[in-house]
């Protein structure tokens, strides 16, 4: 993903290693095409992002209970109209953050263990951190947007990285949250 939004984002002006690079991705948008069409659903997969790289996705109005999935990767991911409440989805790679799930948490939704073993997510209000050390994805509803962050180290010294934010979307929970391989 990071050489794609190089090259689109380097057609535009000459990168260097300083800064980061942006791609806006925009669905079926008014301001783009006369006459939008209702329907049309995103799977936008940005595991390959590093820290260099953002992404700035505005969803589709026009729906009609399409549902867009996005899973998040560990560049910045920025993400508007998303629809909380089980149509929008995001989607948490075990293998991309460290999560310590196991085949039975595969294809379930965050916060669901049939072991009990722990999801390594949780979902906070403003200010939200890792409370323990094997805590790897934090959801801080800050009462505007939720923000992603991953922490590699849980509460250790290592300080949280944001890696998406939704846009006006308070209320997310773990049934808008899949887990995947």
């Amino acid at each position: 993903t990071d050489s794609v939004i190089d090259a689109l984002v380097d057609s535009y002006h000459t990168a260097t290693t300083l800064e980061t690079e942006t791609v806006n991705v925009r669905l079926n948008d008014a301001a783009d095409i006369a006459a939008p069409v209702a329907g049309m659903g995103l799977t936008l997969d940005t595991t390959g992002m590093t820290s260099k790289t953002a992404a700035i996705v505005t969803l589709d109005l026009f729906g009609g209970g399409v549902t867009d999935t996005v899973k998040v990767g560990q560049g910045l991911l920025t993400i508007n109209n998303f629809t909380i409440g089980g149509q929008d989805r995001v989607e948490l790679s075990v293998s991309e953050f460290g999560l310590t799930l196991d085949a039975d948490d595969i294809g379930f939704i965050a916060g669901t263990d049939n072991n009990v073993d722990g999801t390594n997510i949780l979902f906070g209000g403003a200010g939200a951190v890792a409370l323990a050390a094997t805590d790897r994805i934090i959801f801080e509803d800050d009462g505007a947007d939720t923000n992603i962050y991953f922490d590699a180290d849980g509460s250790g010294a290592g300080a949280q990285v944001q890696i998406a934010s939704i846009v006006g979307g308070t209320g997310l929970v773990a049934a808008d949250v899949d887990i995947v391989a």
